[in-house]
């Protein structure tokens, strides 16, 4: 059986070829660039028009790291009959800076040290009068010797500041 076509197949044909032909010109706006470049239109206008060119892969900014501020810890022990003193700072957790101010109270020649203050990411003082001592922690040096002194003078009349220190936090990153 042969079936007879006519004309419409032959049209048909014929737009099919031309479009096929045509593709390549439609095809020139996508550009093949080599790996780590990609296409950029040359021209002013964002309306497609210009010649496509291949550059470099414009990479965003990454992200600005935050900055992580470290806790940093002091301790202040003491052995009053024994006048043993021990102190610790800038150390990484309040543990450390506990251990650290009592191994160093005893090596004072304290036999009975205790911690009388443990502070972070701040100052400390310690006062000593003629009968007396304590420690004071604050924001500052100043602010801890304010407080400090004025506790002490409310039971001593011989006030004065015998160690200041600092436990500020630490820039990491």
């Amino acid at each position: 059986m042969i079936l007879r076509l006519g004309k419409a197949p032959l049209v048909a044909t014929i737009f099919l070829l031309a479009g096929l032909l045509a593709m390549p010109l439609v095809s020139q706006a996508q550009t093949n660039c080599p790996r780590g470049m990609k296409p950029y239109r040359t021209g002013s206008d964002n309306d497609g028009s210009g010649v496509a060119v291949c550059g470099p892969i414009r990479e965003q900014a990454p992200e600005p790291v935050q900055p992580y501020w470290a806790t940093r810890w002091g301790a202040i022990a003491t052995d009053g009959p024994a006048g043993a003193f021990g102190a610790a700072e800038g150390m990484s957790s309040k543990r450390k800076a506990k251990k650290a101010a009592f191994a160093s109270c005893k090596q004072t020649g304290g036999q009975s040290c205790k911690v009388d203050l443990t502070y972070s990411n701040q100052c400390a003082v310690t006062v000593v009068g003629g009968k007396t001592h304590l420690s004071q922690g604050a924001a500052t040096v100043e602010e801890a010797t304010d407080i400090g002194l004025r506790r002490c003078r409310e039971v001593d009349d011989d006030c004065r500041v015998y160690y200041a220190a600092c436990s500020l936090p630490e820039l990491i990153r």
